[in-house]
């Protein structure tokens, strides 16, 4: 597993680290989803900043999107955040935000965390 699921009183933080596969991507994501703290959550930051590669396809990023349909709807006012830094990931992280899979809440990419959590909070 190359990730940790990190609950905070006002969300949580995906942290990925090495090789993305879309096994922990999506397990990640179900884990946060599946988990009741969620309905009092306010943001979910994905924090790619230790991902050193993916091998995530258009149909692993489609699922995402699909899965997260039914969050969006369910919490409307939940926020997202994308944190990468190095070119890899900011490029995945333009893929994930693109019109073709962007999810319904409003979400935003940054390189650091305290840009993330300063919007989040905001």
């Amino acid at each position: 597993m190359s990730y940790e699921v990190l609950w905070e009183p006002d969300g949580v933080v995906k942290r990925f680290h090495g090789c993305l596969s879309r096994e922990d991507w999506l397990s990640a994501h179900r884990a946060v989803t599946e988990d009741p703290r969620l309905d009092s959550s306010k943001w979910v930051i994905n924090d790619f900043s230790d991902v050193t590669s993916h091998n995530l396809t258009d149909d692993d990023l489609m699922t995402h999107t699909v899965e997260s349909i039914g969050v969006s709807v369910y919490l409307p006012s939940i926020r997202g955040a994308l944190v990468a830094c190095s070119k890899p990931t900011l490029s995945l992280c333009r893929r994930i935000e693109s019109p073709e899979y962007a999810t319904p809440h409003e979400s935003r990419i940054f390189q650091t965390m305290d840009e993330a959590r300063a919007w989040l909070q905001g």
